[in-house]
């Protein structure tokens, strides 16, 4: 088992930077691979006492929303803040390509206020001209914990025991509890699926790996169609804005 150490992004050689981002309203969670190896991780967190080693500490951003304040410019706050920490992320750590967890078609939750998020989180990749995969959570699910129906501490378990990386260490007790609050760890577990996704997709198309190299719930994940995607994964291109910019 490895403990990641979130830091700065490692220099060397040019590499292929594969990303894989897990966005929720209040956290989120940011993995790069180069060349398909663990390179660098940044999550935000809205919990206090997140940063043991100190607010400074490279990979972390405390998110802190006004306590009084009516929810609907809350909610306009929120996406100011996300669209300034997006558009500084994609210009601080650029990336070849990125992997995106797509909209829960059944998820009820605030439905609205996430789609918001994910739209400023596609139009910055976009604009930036990033290639980006967006694959839904079961996928996800399939592909990471080969159980398209597991839970966050399934992924988690998951990550640890197939990729020998966990992200524990980034949690932080509840107030007045033992047991931690796993939102951070869970982030970084899904984001972390979502880079290996991407970067298994590039070498795929490169000729560098067969699909049957890969586990039978893995082959799954790239060869499943849904009403959303009646083609799979490897029948589609990335999304990318490289041969539209003309269209305007």
């Amino acid at each position: 088992m490895r403990e990641w150490k979130v830091g700065k992004v490692k220099k060397g050689k040019a590499a292929v930077r594969v990303q894989g981002w897990d966005l929720s309203l209040n956290h989120a969670a940011f993995i790069q691979l180069a060349d398909g190896e663990l390179n660098c991780a940044w999550y935000v967190t809205p919990y206090k006492g997140s940063f043991q080693r100190g607010d400074s500490f490279a990979g972390a951003t405390h998110f802190i929303m006004p306590k009084k304040m009516p929810a609907k410019d809350m909610e306009c706050l929120r996406l100011e803040w996300w669209r300034d920490y997006l558009w500084d992320f994609l210009r601080r750590y650029p990336a070849d390509y990125v992997g995106l967890e797509d909209y829960a078609l059944r998820a009820a939750m605030r439905a609205h206020q996430i789609g918001e998020l994910g739209g400023l989180a596609r139009l910055g990749l976009w604009g930036s001209g990033v290639r980006f995969r967006l694959h839904d959570p079961t996928t996800v699910k399939m592909y990471g914990a080969l159980n398209g129906g597991a839970d966050k501490n399934q992924m988690r378990a998951a990550v640890e025991e197939r990729y020998g990386v966990t992200f524990d260490q980034y949690d932080v007790p509840k107030e007045g509890r033992k047991n931690p609050n796993t939102d951070t760890s869970g982030d970084l577990a899904d984001a972390f699926v979502l880079a290996k996704m991407v970067w298994a997709e590039v070498q795929i198309r490169a000729g560098r790996l067969d699909l049957t190299d890969l586990e039978e719930k893995e082959r799954q994940a790239f060869l499943r169609v849904t009403k959303a995607n009646p083609v799979n994964t490897l029948g589609r291109e990335f999304i990318c804005r490289e041969g539209w910019s003309a269209w305007r």
